[in-house]
């Protein structure tokens, strides 16, 4: 009995370690994603760096399109 629960906890230390192992991986990589977004937005605040606008330019609807107006059904 004793043996089966030395093999339980051995099992059971793995799994946590490798849960940490993945959690910590996670954690890292939120972190280098928030510390480069923060990066920028500081950067943009200090006016080190000039925004950079990139907006696709402007295409109308071909002509046999309909448009729907909010809180109207297509019919």
């Amino acid at each position: 009995m004793d043996a089966r629960r030395g093999e339980l906890r051995t099992g059971q230390l793995l799994n946590n370690q490798v849960d940490a192992f993945v959690t910590g991986g996670f954690m890292l990589l939120v972190l280098l994603l928030v510390g480069s977004c923060g990066r920028v937005w500081w950067q943009l605040l200090a006016r080190k760096t000039a925004p950079e606008f990139c907006e696709e330019p402007y295409t109308s609807l071909s002509p046999g399109a309909e448009t729907v107006r909010a809180g109207e059904l297509a019919s």
